[in-house]
């Protein structure tokens, strides 16, 4: 992730800056190969991946103490992604990530390895809550972590 000084200046910009584009790459053992999409009017070329164009709304995870937590909504209109839903047996991998058009390789910032916890199907629209896995509530062999046990885990205060 490059948060660079012409990125940042970029990001800062108010009029004539060049939009962001957000591609979305979702993964799982039930989906063939990987689903690519770019919040954009056309396909997107990025590190030798095409992102097919789509229209999704996206509410990225905040820079608070919690677990990061986000929601993507897409329009119903292939009928494809609620049969994949219902389907499914096991959890879709989705990895957000923020490009600018004029350096598609470059990625500005991402949020990887999100998983999809809850997901609704409606007759306009699918959506789904995204978090990233919960190391500190993951069982390890036989026993719990917790913070007595896995200090590293657990900022102290």
């Amino acid at each position: 992730m490059a948060w660079t000084a012409d990125n940042l200046e970029w990001a800062l910009q108010r009029d004539g800056a060049e939009p962001g584009i957000f591609l979305c790459t979702i993964t799982g053992p039930e989906v063939p190969g990987a689903i690519r999409l770019a919040r954009n009017t056309e396909d997107f070329a990025s590190r030798g991946q095409t992102f097919s164009a789509a229209y999704f709304e996206i509410s990225l995870p905040s820079d608070s103490s919690e677990m990061p937590r986000a929601t993507m909504e897409l329009p119903n209109v292939d009928r494809e992604i609620g049969l994949l839903l219902m389907e499914m047996r096991q959890g879709l991998t989705v990895t957000i990530e923020l490009v600018r058009p004029s350096a598609p390789d470059d990625v500005i910032d991402a949020w990887r390895m999100m998983k999809l916890r809850v997901a609704n199907i409606g007759k306009l629209s699918v959506s789904g809550e995204l978090s990233a896995a919960a190391y500190d509530t993951e069982p390890y062999g036989w026993q719990r972590v917790n913070p007595s046990d896995f200090p590293g885990l657990w900022l102290s205060q």
